[in-house]
């Protein structure tokens, strides 16, 4: 049977609007609007689908001519022919830190586009299923594609990342929940839900030991889902067990490192403030030994925030690691450590965003409680009702993109040309 590769051409078809071809492109690819125009206003060609049926090739150049865009078909057997007659994307040297989508290449944006929403372009096809529901399964997220001439892999060394980068983390997070909102909110109430009942049912130390090895578990669920979804396939509720189905002992690993670290530099900080200090301070008493040792406590806890900040840093990239990179929790945890430490300023930047959001969410909320409360009375049931109800609303979507953004971190640091 012969089969065809289909090809964006780089350009829209004459009398097409560019920016509705973008807009109509990302939904259906789910790349953001600026990856999509990049795509199709650069003049470069790129494979979209490789190697299918013709009548499927067919179907798909339909689908994006009436969108806009221009395509064209070519056999998939003559393809090597052609690549030895032309310039290949493969002899060309890619860009420090660039990223190469696995079967949409992102071309060089035009003067006036955004190079980073090329370079950081989720690795996406377009969704078969939109077109034949009886499509071929795509094939596993870190199979490498022979023959394409692009492999992309999740590197042992970190790259460099410019500051703004730290805004586009939550952005493209944010993008990822947008596209499959109801998948990611349940997903969210799930391993929310299991935090605020340890929390409410076990003792403080219990809670906080057990919320230490759920996050790694259900984190690396969250970046396989991120990832499959930014690969163009459909997510299912069910697939934040990946992790756990996956490398569970690994995962597991991550939270006792990161319990056995914290726990050793809080017996430091202990031990050098010393037992009566500890238990004025832990109490809230303002006893003698607290008046006089003030400075050295402020000291000792300076001491152990920079002593934790290397392990916060690492627990955003281990479970991703570990999960999608095949890398050991200890490894996991020492290279996202330097990556971390390595983009200090995307870091920064991307906490003044958070900052920012969830300042911003806060306000909108305690506004919004503060009418309901007045409108509706102080404690009554429906007060409570809707008050819980608009939380859900406010909340739910920014922990969402929360819970995803350690993977666009990654992603954006690690995973790219091998």
């Amino acid at each position: 049977m012969e089969t065809v590769d289909v090809l964006l051409s780089g350009n829209i078809l004459p009398g097409a609007d560019l920016a509705d071809a973008a807009a109509q492109l990302s939904g259906l690819t789910g790349l953001n609007q600026e990856q999509a125009r990049a795509l199709i206003s650069s003049g470069k060609e790129r494979v979209v689908k490789r190697g299918i049926s013709a009548a499927l090739g067919q179907k798909y150049q339909d689908k994006l001519t009436a969108i806009g865009v221009e395509t064209r078909l070519r056999s998939a057997a003559g393809a090597e022919a052609t690549k030895a007659a032309a310039p290949t994307l493969a002899a060309s040297a890619p860009q420090p830190g660039q990223q190469v989508a696995e079967q949409i290449a992102p071309p060089s944006p035009p003067a006036n586009s955004d190079k980073r929403a090329v370079q950081a372009a989720p690795a996406a096809a377009i969704d078969p299923g939109a077109i034949n529901p009886y499509s071929a399964p795509k094939a596993a997220m870190d199979e490498r594609r022979s023959g394409s001439g692009l492999e992309n892999e999740w590197r042992d060394a970190a790259a460099k990342v410019p500051a703004s980068h730290g805004y586009h983390w939550f952005k493209d997070a944010w993008s990822l929940f947008s596209g499959q909102k109801g998948t990611w909110i349940g997903v969210t109430l799930l391993v929310f839900g299991i935090s605020i009942a340890a929390s409410a049912l076990l003792p403080p130390i219990i809670a906080n030991i057990i919320s230490t090895f759920i996050w790694p578990l259900f984190g690396g669920g969250i970046a396989f889902m991120a990832h499959k979804q930014s690969e163009g396939e459909s997510i299912a509720f069910f697939d934040i067990f990946a992790g756990i189905k996956q490398n569970p002992v690994q995962l597991l690993l991550i939270g006792l490192l990161i319990f056995v670290y914290v726990a050793v530099v809080f017996a430091l900080g202990f031990f050098i403030v010393g037992q009566s200090t500890f238990m004025a301070l832990a109490g809230g008493v303002q006893g003698p030994e607290f008046a006089q040792q003030t400075g050295k406590i402020v000291l000792v806890f300076l001491v152990v925030m920079l002593l934790l900040l290397p392990v916060m840093l690492g627990a955003v990239f281990a479970p991703t690691l570990v999960t999608l990179g095949g890398r050991s929790a200890f490894t996991g945890l020492y290279k996202g450590s330097f990556a971390g430490l390595k983009n200090w300023s995307a870091v920064l930047v991307n906490g003044l965003v958070l900052f920012l959001v969830s300042g911003g969410v806060g306000m909108v909320a305690g506004l919004f409680f503060g009418l309901a409360g007045g409108l509706l009375g102080g404690s009554s049931l429906m007060t409570i009702l809707v008050i819980g109800l608009a939380a859900v609303v406010l909340f739910l979507p920014l922990f969402a993109a929360l819970s995803i953004m350690p993977y666009t971190a990654s992603r954006d640091i690690f995973y790219g040309e091998a």
